[in-house]
């Protein structure tokens, strides 16, 4: 190997030699592909420069675009706002028309719930005298049966008198001693009925109390049914007076507020008395809803013209913006053009790129050939190296592996020697099998373990027998006899102890299925301990009781409802949002209340609202309350609610907003409000005023 190598040194000479060579033309190359790689440079910083004027001009013609789009919209919203007017007049008329529609219906409801009163007192008179009068009759009839019952027990005290009476005796009650005509019993025989109501086996000790209290009972009745009777005759009397005092009220109302409901009474009294408090009612209540929906019409045209007044305020910041968008498009136009005009100054006009990437390619080639020379000129250098040290280490080794090998060669021919052969040939020939060989051995081996093992049996037998006599087999024997029982004995308390240990072993499996049953118990009662800590609240980071769950059912039902009131007041900024928090060390969550605000996106405590904004959330709570409540009871409604104070915090538009939201919710109810805030006044045509003067203060009822 080494001389072989020897013979490519001049090969490999020659290889190194044009790697070198190589590596100059690769550095010539290198220069040329910066230079290369310059004019590329510039010649894409030219198409991006056009590419950049080209999205410029684009962008320009958009924003152009847009500032035309913009000054359209914002001269259409101009002329949509100054189409839109409210009227202040009109709106006058309309509130004063809603004002007396509300007091027609109220007074039209007062009037219907009268003459429903006045139905209803007069159905209870009838069925009042009819009661009085049924009253009467079993109060005769129990009455009649009463004088005959006590005029039967008299004949019958006759007749048991006359039965002892005896022809020539005196009578005991007249004296007479002649009695021509005896009396005898009209109580009827066993066999004869009921139907005289007479006792049938003639009881008149136990049916003379019976017949008393029975009397007596329907003489309360018909007592207790004559005062109801006149009870309910003057309740007809104050009902029909009081639908008498409606029915004019009603009229006066009507005619003092004209229009409306003027015309119905004449036209309804054909169809009966309670006809007319229905046509009534509505005819008010078409009256007040026409009036209520001109009324949201009015808002709806505020609301409508405070939107096109915003919307024109948006349609002149969006112009702004597009103009601003316009001027900023052609800056960056001519910044564009500067660019690409730059960009072809420096590039020549031409594309390097065909250049570049041919030179690329041959540097790549030069390269590739490099490396292959180098790693050749490497390889065949670490041959060489590694030939040449097994070489040198090969001719070191050589004497003493002759020297060992004739050692080797004279033992062999000393041992064939001594083994008795003549010859390598004539050992080789007497070699036996080695599967023979093996067989034989085994067995060599087992014969020599019977033979040690027969030796030592000996050997104890003769330690046993010792140097004395022959051992006596009789006390031997007596000896294994008692032995024997003492096995036997020892044989009982072994079952014996196998009985125990039985036994141990089936308490000890009782014992596994009571721990086994126990950790069932355990595990169920963690289970109900869990179940009774959730129910109780008692969980770490969520204690929340059931009851207060329950209650946070109802609570979010309310905030929901309160939340559209709280929209409504406030324009749509806020909103409500129930959150049950977390807990903190052993304290229980609660049910807290956050704000949502629209104009910031993010939900607050409700601590942090103003005074304001407080009262206007109490407000909507209440509202909410009252929807929830007639939501979950069947329609049942709270017919009135007060509000205390709390107006002298809101500015003029909240004001304004709070008071048309009381207006929409107050539907049939009555609200009151308690305030000294003066702007009241004149949205509250209904009021109580209080007067205070040095003699103390007094009330006086403004309309």
């Amino acid at each position: 190997e080494l001389a072989a190598l020897e013979s490519r040194r001049t090969e490999t000479g020659a290889a190194a030699a044009k790697s070198a060579e190589t590596a100059a033309a690769m550095a010539d190359l290198d220069r040329e592909l910066g230079e290369l790689s310059k004019a590329a440079d510039a010649y894409r910083g030219l198409a991006a420069a056009a590419a950049r004027r080209a999205r410029a001009a684009r962008a320009a013609e958009e924003a152009e675009l847009r500032v035309r789009e913009a000054r359209e919209e914002e001269a259409r919203a101009r002329a949509a706002l100054a189409a839109e007017s409210v009227s202040a007049e009109g709106e006058e008329a309309v509130q004063a028309e809603f004002e007396a529609a509300r007091l027609a219906q109220e007074e039209a409801k007062l009037h219907a719930d009268r003459a429903e009163e006045a139905a209803a007192a007069a159905r209870a008179s009838g069925l009042g005298r009819e009661a009085l009068r049924a009253a009467m009759e079993r109060l005769a009839a129990e009455a009649e049966a009463l004088a005959r019952l006590e005029g039967a027990e008299r004949a019958s005290l006759a007749a048991t008198l006359a039965a002892a009476l005896r022809e020539g005796e005196a009578c005991p009650v007249c004296g007479s001693t002649a009695h021509p005509a005896p009396a005898h019993s009209l109580a009827p025989a066993p066999a004869s009925g009921s139907g005289s109501g007479l006792p049938r086996d003639g009881d008149f000790a136990s049916e003379l109390p019976r017949r008393r209290e029975a009397r007596d009972r329907a003489l309360a009745a018909a007592s207790e049914a004559k005062a109801r009777a006149e009870r309910d005759a003057a309740t007809l009397e104050e009902a029909e007076r009081r639908l008498d005092a409606a029915r004019e009220a009603h009229a006066a109302l009507v005619g003092g507020l004209g229009g409306g409901t003027a015309g119905v009474t004449g036209g309804a009294t054909g169809g009966g008395a309670e006809a007319e408090p229905k046509a009534l009612l509505a005819a008010a209540a078409e009256r007040l809803a026409a009036a209520a929906a001109a009324k949201r019409g009015l808002t709806e045209a505020r609301r409508k013209a405070e939107r096109l007044a915003a919307a024109l305020g948006e349609a002149a910041d969006r112009l702004r913006g597009a103009e601003a968008g316009a001027g900023a498009a052609r800056e960056e136009l001519a910044a564009a053009k500067a660019a690409q005009e730059a960009a072809a100054a420096h590039s020549g006009g031409e594309d390097p790129g065909p250049l570049l990437a041919a030179a690329t390619a041959r540097r790549a080639a030069l390269a590739a050939e490099r490396k292959d020379l180098e790693l050749a000129v490497a390889s065949w250098s670490a041959a060489y190296e590694r030939a040449a040290g097994l070489a040198a280490d090969a001719a070191a080794r050589l004497p003493a592996a002759e020297a060992e090998a004739a050692a080797s060669a004279e033992a062999a021919g000393a041992a064939r020697e001594a083994a008795g052969f003549g010859s390598d040939e004539e050992a080789l020939a007497a070699a036996m099998p080695a599967a023979a060989l093996s067989r034989l051995e085994a067995e060599a081996a087992d014969f020599e373990r019977e033979l040690a093992g027969a030796r030592a049996a000996a050997e104890e037998a003769a330690r046993a027998q010792g140097s004395g006599p022959a051992p006596d087999l009789v006390a031997l024997e007596a000896d294994l006899a008692q032995r024997r029982d003492a096995e036997g004995a020892a044989r009982t308390r072994l079952d014996a102890a196998r009985e125990e240990r039985s036994r141990h072993e089936r308490l000890a499996g009782e014992l596994a299925g009571l721990l086994a049953a126990r950790e069932e118990l355990d595990a169920r009662s963690g289970r109900l301990a869990a179940l009774a800590a959730l129910l109780c609240g008692d969980l770490s980071g969520r204690r929340l009781p059931f009851k207060n769950y329950v209650l946070g059912l109802y609570f979010r039902a309310v905030v929901e409802r309160a939340s559209l009131r709280l929209a409504e007041m406030s324009d749509g900024r806020y909103g409500l949002v129930a959150d049950e928090g977390q807990a903190s060390g052993r304290g229980r969550i609660g049910l807290e209340l956050l704000v949502r605000d629209a104009y910031t996106g993010r939900s607050r405590p409700a601590g942090t609202l103003s005074g304001g904004e407080r009262f206007v959330t109490a407000l909507s709570l209440a509202l909410g309350l009252a929807d929830a409540i007639r939501s979950r009871s069947g329609g049942v409604s709270l017919d009135a609610i007060f509000i205390d104070e709390g107006f002298g915090s809101l500015d003029e538009e909240s004001l304004d907003r709070a008071i048309n939201a009381l207006e929409r919710a107050r539907g049939a109810r009555t609200i009151g409000l308690v305030s000294h805030v003066g702007e009241l006044r004149a949205r509250i045509p209904s009021r109580i005023e209080v007067a205070k003067g040095k003699g103390g203060s007094s009330l006086a009822i403004a309309e």
